[in-house]
């Protein structure tokens, strides 16, 4: 493994760790195996709707696994549409208000299913994301 995936590796793991003390409990988001934990509150009580276009920072990695990208890394903010990705990050994010932090456990059935994303993402891999929502409507 690079020194850099180590380091990030490591950092996510950290955070975890740091999440086990959170002030606010993980939630179950729908009835599909989607988690959250908020790290920090948002600003603001609106929050996205499929179609707007947001930035988001992330770290992610597979559970029990590989670190995956880090726009942290890049230097750079992730934009998309929402509605656009896949179902658990769009899920995610749509629970999300502006300036806010959480960590989500993504089951396979939310993200890349039996196929996977070869070849950083397994088959049947659960993914685990910490996001932060910078920018964007509404």
């Amino acid at each position: 493994m690079s020194m850099a995936l180590s380091q990030l590796s490591q950092s996510l793991e950290n955070e975890l760790k740091g999440a086990e003390d959170s002030e606010f409990p993980v939630k179950e988001i729908g009835n599909e195996g989607l988690t959250k934990r908020i790290l920090r509150k948002g600003v603001t009580w609106q929050s996205p709707f499929s179609g707007d276009e947001v930035e988001v920072h992330f770290r992610g990695q597979v559970e029990n696994g590989a670190a995956l990208e880090s726009s942290y890394d890049k230097g750079s903010r992730f934009r998309f549409k929402l509605g656009q990705f896949i179902k658990g990050w769009d899920e995610g994010v749509a629970t999300m208000k502006k300036g806010e932090s959480a960590i989500f456990k993504i089951p396979p059935n939310l993200a890349y299913g039996e196929e996977g994303s070869p070849p950083l993402i397994p088959p049947n891999a659960t993914l685990i994301l910490t996001l932060k929502w910078c920018l964007g409507v509404p």
